[in-house]
């Protein structure tokens, strides 16, 4: 029908996906995202007729949960590294992976220097 909506707030709200369990932040979003492309990578396993269809969209989901990774660690690494936030936005709205890439490693060398690991 032309004026149902697919996701709104309804007084049956126990119906709505909670994706706060079972982490903070991006944790189940993300998690959600693997555990979509783990499954159909199983049905892969089962059963390799008729799969090809699904190649995309299971790409996609790793490829999504790896986006998602990668900017949960830009940004906790920002706090850590008490850095301005100011580069967040910019990387919520980024989905090249190659990008994302070179901040987290950026990152990830400056908590190397300050001794987190």
């Amino acid at each position: 029908m032309p004026r149902d909506q697919l996701f709104k707030e309804d007084s049956d709200w126990w119906h709505n996906a909670r994706l706060s369990f079972g982490g903070k932040g991006w944790d189940s979003y993300a998690a959600g995202y693997k555990e979509a492309a783990d499954s159909l990578a199983r049905r892969f396993i089962k059963k390799w007729q008729g799969n090809d269809m699904l190649t995309y969209p299971m790409v996609f989901l790793y490829r999504h949960y790896l986006e998602l990774r990668l900017k949960q660690v830009i940004i906790l690494g920002q706090q850590l590294l008490d850095e301005p936030i100011a580069i967040q936005q910019e990387v919520l709205e980024n989905h090249r992976l190659k990008d994302l890439w070179r901040h987290c490693r950026n990152i990830l060398a400056m908590l190397a220097e300050k001794g987190f690991w």
